[in-house]
């Protein structure tokens, strides 16, 4: 199951196997690069976790949990989540603001937690049948095991080509789903709950003038731009001409005076003057590529691979080819969308995936 993502985490690997339950997790790194190896254990090891996102609030957590008399052994935004997880049980993700997907196993009890963030930005696939459970950041990985059947789900096809996605929990393949933005999971005895977190929430009470909340709005974005910023590795950012990566960049040129920009284009005069003018403004370094369209096919093709399902756009195999010439420039790229509480910033994804058997006590392997 590791090797079928090892294009998500190039930089370790790790595992954990017992009685029973195993995980193992692909780190790309991008915090504590020298401490930060997954699993992740409490100070007595008798909780494990891998992790694949960010926790950006992780440097106050940190901070908040030493004065309650944790102790942490390595900088790492992953061992935030076992240590909060100790001191406030599942009710901890209400605490994280980040992007992530993390599962988290109690060896004295057996007991499973999987974890998705708010918004759902980080993907987390499961499988519960035959008393095998499987989880994993991609649907491939679940597929590596024999037990397994590779059944095409009919329902998600004629979905997706109505919809264009398929909605969740759903997906391509008949038993496999995808855990919900804002939920968890918990398993115990081979029994599931899946439990709602987090909402959009409603707004109650006075409304506010505009530009109070234009103040408000700037300052949120400008406290979430520098949070997604926390890194030990070089940042970067693409760059698209239009108003949402604009300012995130320029957002971010506010924290440092070393950032890369990057540009896919299609060798289009107005394409090509709204990027380097947008960048020349903001004063950022800039690099564009342009891809010939009769390439694009051919992208789409190479990135199928690594994708979980179909797209509707080639945008995200235009990326995902770009993406691996300009690795040396840099493993943190911000996307240009809003950044709010649970802020956008795509680092290229370090993932995990597990499995559990209730049968007999025995491995899956």
């Amino acid at each position: 199951m590791g090797q079928a993502i090892r294009h998500r985490g190039p930089d370790s690997e790790g595992y954990f196997s017992e009685n029973g339950f195993s995980m193992g997790m692909r780190r790309l790194s991008i915090i504590d690069l020298e401490g930060g190896h997954q699993p992740i254990f409490n100070e007595q090891a008798t909780l494990a976790v891998c992790f694949n996102g960010e926790i950006y609030n992780y440097v106050e957590l940190m901070e908040e949990l030493e004065a309650k008399g944790h102790v942490f052994h390595t900088r790492c935004d992953t061992e935030v989540i076992v240590h909060s997880f100790e001191e406030y049980g599942i009710a901890c993700v209400d605490r994280f603001n980040g992007m992530f997907a993390f599962a988290l196993y109690d060896r004295r009890s057996r007991e499973l937690w999987i974890a998705r963030d708010r918004a759902g930005q980080k993907p987390l696939y499961y499988y519960h049948r035959g008393g095998r459970f499987l989880f994993s950041s991609e649907v491939k990985a679940i597929l590596e095991c024999e037990a397994v059947e590779r059944r095409c789900n009919i329902k998600a096809i004629d979905s997706y080509l109505g919809l264009r996605y398929v909605p969740q929990p759903e997906t391509l393949f008949e038993g496999i789903h995808v855990l919900p933005a804002g939920h968890y999971l918990h398993l115990k005895g081979g029994e599931r709950r899946i439990q709602r977190y987090w909402d959009v929430p409603l707004h109650h009470g006075t409304y506010l003038s505009d530009a109070e909340y234009f103040e408000a709005f700037e300052a949120q974005f400008l406290t979430s731009v520098r949070l997604t910023m926390r890194s030990d590795v070089p940042v970067s950012a693409y760059l698209s001409g239009g108003i949402d990566s604009s300012l995130v960049v320029a957002a971010m040129t506010r924290f440092t005076s070393k950032l890369n920009t990057f540009s896919i284009g299609f060798n289009s005069p107005i394409d090509g003057l709204a990027k380097r003018g947008r960048s020349r403004i903001i004063s950022a370094r800039h690099t564009t590529r342009f891809t010939p369209y009769p390439k694009i096919l051919k992208n789409c093709r190479s990135s199928s691979g690594t994708s979980s399902g179909p797209s509707a756009t080639c945008s995200s195999s235009l990326i995902t080819c770009w993406r691996r010439r300009l690795a040396g420039m840099g493993k943190w790229c911000s996307a240009g969308k809003a950044p709010m509480k649970t802020s956008p910033a795509i680092r290229f994804t370090r993932s995990f995936n597990g499995r559990m058997s209730f049968r007999d006590g025995h491995r899956l392997f």
